[in-house]
């Protein structure tokens, strides 16, 4: 096959954690509602957001940019930090997979306070819904696709993800929703779902497992790939490479369906 991918305009949304790398990460480290932006935070905004154009490949320009500019705007005053579009930079990165995901608190469902749980499905299921219903007429026009990333943590019934498995479990039948409801107008959304991604924050990880149980770094890693079939784990690159397969013509007829990229860990 020589047909050459076409990736149109995709919006990748949050739902995994872990993804470095070849997929930027830009982890919610913390929520909080304000009436408005302080003096202080405006100049921290100032100092950061060039940084950002740097790290991220620098600003993307195209005719995309404009309607991404306003729509940003919107959505940042819905988090109560300010009620003026105005006040909130936003700049199309050239840059691969931005993820927002807040994490949740990893403890037993049944002792976790409901509001510290909404709070986290503020960012990691509403926020993609109101992108999702935000973006819709564009994507309609360019025939673009929604591709959520999300977690084979949804396949996981250990106590201490419970609270990571809601809201994963509520972005995954949130993309099947859109998928029927947008379906007509030509849009396709579907999901991705990694499970463990060797990258910096998983090695920084398994460096702190190895040190606890007294292991070495390869015995960590050899325990958390035994349960794939290829005994490895996926590289954030490989993460990426699903990413586009499901934005490009070449899953032109495939919606509603969340693709796991785990060295198959997780399979029937």
């Amino acid at each position: 096959m020589t047909k050459r991918i076409t990736a149109r305009l995709a919006m990748l949304l949050a739902a995994t954690a872990l993804v470095g790398g070849g997929v930027a990460e830009a982890q919610l480290k913390a929520i909080r509602t304000a009436t408005s932006i302080s003096p202080a935070e405006r100049k921290q905004g100032d100092e950061a957001h060039p940084q950002l154009l740097a790290e991220f490949g620098g600003a993307y320009a195209g005719p995309q940019a404009a309607y991404v500019n306003r729509i940003g705007q919107n959505i940042a005053v819905q988090s109560g930090l300010s009620h003026s579009p105005s006040d909130f930079t936003v700049t199309l990165l050239n840059s691969p997979v931005n993820n927002a995901f807040a994490i949740p608190p990893m403890d037993p469902i049944t002792q976790i306070d409901p509001k510290k749980l909404a709070k986290v499905n503020e960012t990691n299921v509403f926020a993609p819904l109101r992108l999702s219903a935000l973006f819709a007429d564009a994507l309609a026009e360019s025939k673009g696709s929604i591709i959520m990333l999300n977690s084979c943590v949804a396949f996981s019934s250990q106590p201490e993800y419970a609270g990571y498995k809601l809201s994963k479990g509520a972005l995954e039948h949130l993309a099947s929703s859109l998928a029927t409801e947008l379906g007509p107008r030509g849009i396709r959304v579907n999901s991705v779902a990694p499970s463990y991604i060797y990258e910096d924050v998983n090695r920084g990880y398994f460096d702190f497992l190895a040190a606890v149980e007294s292991k070495t770094h390869d015995e960590v890693y050899a325990e958390k790939a035994a349960p794939t079939d290829l005994k490895r784990l996926a590289s954030s690159e490989e993460v990426a490479r699903a990413t586009l397969f499901l934005a490009s013509d070449l899953a032109s007829a495939v919606t509603g369906q969340m693709l796991t990229v785990d060295c198959g860990e997780f399979h029937d």
